[in-house]
């Protein structure tokens, strides 16, 4: 499901930092701890398994700023409000415990420099579309896929931008993990599978690159990068469900692969 967010901004407190990817994730595990303790535990130590991969399953948008003053470090937000958007893969079973969880609370976002704190107002669950076979999408959050390579002689990543050749592969294998994941399906992957058969992967520019620093400032300081652009696919409808839903590529949880459909 998805769950649109109407945020009031507190006036005192409007300056987003811009890495707030990390910090915006931190708050949703806290809101569904809240929640359900036992759930939130799982979900982040453990979450979605197939074939030694992990998956979490939900991702969100960018926040919707309309007026907004550059800063150093982020941005001064002149909206009196704003939409957010949160998206689930999840089971009927707990829709309304999402909806129910994140009304009338507050959302702070600080990296030790800027601070922003947002009051929720309204939360709306969003209908689901109709999935096909042939969709077309643009993120509104980077799409993060990554290679493993060496670098001076210690293990790496290379992030991928999509006229990479292995791109569109890579974007449809995590796919099928997702898939596997999510149905608690243990199989063994097969490029030649019915999934792989007719799949089809075509990107558009303009393609802008965005690089985000997570816990930054910290020992465990990391950047990802990902790139911004649309697409059109061919897959399986329920694969759509998949990425849709649980975001496309990599890092879904930090909010990368947030898409809508065009």
């Amino acid at each position: 499901m998805r769950l649109k967010l109407k945020m009031a901004v507190d006036p005192e407190y409007n300056r987003l930092p811009f890495n707030y990817y990390y910090p915006v994730s931190s708050w949703l595990y806290k809101q569904i701890n809240h929640g359900n303790s036992e759930f939130a535990r799982w979900l982040h130590e453990v979450g979605y398994s197939v074939k030694s991969k992990h998956f979490k399953h939900f991702t969100f948008s960018k926040i919707g700023l309309r007026r907004f003053r550059r800063l150093n470090g982020g941005l001064l937000i002149l909206d009196r409000t704003v939409d957010f958007h949160i998206s689930f893969l999840t089971e009927k079973g707990i829709e309304s415990f999402l909806t129910g969880m994140f009304l009338n609370q507050n959302m702070e976002i600080s990296d030790g420099r800027l601070k922003s704190r947002f009051f929720i107002e309204q939360v709306e669950a969003l209908p689901e579309p109709e999935f096909s076979n042939k969709m077309s999408f643009r993120t509104t959050s980077p799409i993060c896929l990554s290679k493993p390579v060496i670098v001076n002689e210690k293990p790496g990543k290379e992030f991928l931008h999509p006229s990479h050749p292995e791109y569109g592969r890579r974007l449809m294998e995590n796919l099928i993990f997702k898939y596997l994941s999510y149905e608690h399906i243990e199989a063994k992957f097969d490029e030649q599978s019915a999934f792989m058969k007719d799949f089809q992967f075509k990107w558009y520019e303009p393609c802008k690159s965005r690089l985000a620093t997570i816990k930054e400032g910290s020992k465990e300081e990391t950047r990802i990068r990902g790139y911004l652009y649309g697409f059109d696919l061919t897959a399986p409808p329920e694969l759509m469900r998949i990425g849709y839903y649980s975001g496309f590529g990599e890092k879904n949880s930090l909010g990368f692969g947030y898409v809508e459909i065009m």
